[in-house]
């Protein structure tokens, strides 16, 4: 693959497109879809963006996360935006990942904080 250089406010921009594809991905999951065909197009089309979108974030030494499901810590890069009703809560876990992280690939450095919906695990 080609080596790119880029600066700061660049990688900031291919970050912020990946987010918009991540929102429209995130709402065409989210709408009903009754007909198999039209569920199984949608779905390649999100699973084709998942991979572009990750070539692209791949050429620029970026990656994204995604933690849905996962425990919540509150190390993890993420502002959450239901915190407020979470507070007196323990065995918290990530419901929704509304955007990922993004970062660096081999460097701790963060281009795009996640943005993240809490739940409680039952059990």
């Amino acid at each position: 693959m080609e080596e790119v250089t880029v600066n700061k406010e660049q990688l900031e921009n291919i970050a912020n497109i990946f987010i918009e594809g991540w929102n429209l991905k995130s709402a065409w999951e989210r709408s009903g879809i009754y007909h198999e065909a039209d569920r199984r197009r949608r779905q390649n089309q999100i699973e084709r963006f998942n991979q572009r979108a990750g070539l692209l974030l791949k050429k620029f030494h970026m990656t994204f996360l995604d933690f849905t499901g996962q425990p919540y810590a509150v190390e993890l890069p993420v502002q959450v935006i239901n915190a407020e009703d979470c507070q007196n809560m323990s065995h918290l876990y990530i419901q929704i990942m509304k955007q990922p992280v993004i970062k660096m690939v081999d460097t701790e450095e963060i281009i795009h904080m996640g943005i993240v919906v809490l739940g409680k695990q039952e059990g």
